[in-house]
């Protein structure tokens, strides 16, 4: 689901890039330099696929830290287009802040989920201990 969600991220950033090619502006205002040009976007895609492909598809943990790592990237990349960008700017990168993090409690859970951790979505699951 995440991975589908992340890819439906690209095409509308693609989408946008060639608007803003095409028309010289996008719909949440013009967002200057800020976008990466098709080319930076190419070779970011590249190294994701690289960084994916190192991962053994069989090992759950192992993917899900290396999804981890994508989802903090990402997260941070739209976090500094907030910072950076006009706020019209700021407006059409926000939501993808917003589902970004949720992006990043799924894969955490999941992650505590697999460990054993003792966590589900940062709460402390019940400890038949005592502890």
């Amino acid at each position: 689901m995440l991975a589908g969600e992340e890819k439906g991220h690209l095409a509308y950033l693609n989408h946008t890039l060639e608007q803003l090619r095409k028309t010289g502006h996008v719909t949440a205002g013009d967002l200057g330099t800020a976008i990466p040009d098709p080319k930076a976007i190419r070779t970011a895609e590249k190294t994701l696929q690289a960084k994916m492909a190192a991962v053994d598809p069989d090992n759950d943990l192992q993917m899900l830290e290396q999804a981890m790592e994508l989802e903090v990237e990402t997260s941070n990349f739209y976090k500094r287009m907030v910072r950076e960008l006009p706020p019209e700017g700021q407006k059409f990168f926000a939501r993808f802040v917003e589902i970004e993090e949720g992006h990043l409690a799924i894969v955490q859970a999941e992650m505590d989920h697999i460990a054993k951790s003792g966590y589900w979505f940062n709460f402390r699951e019940i400890d038949l201990n005592g502890a």
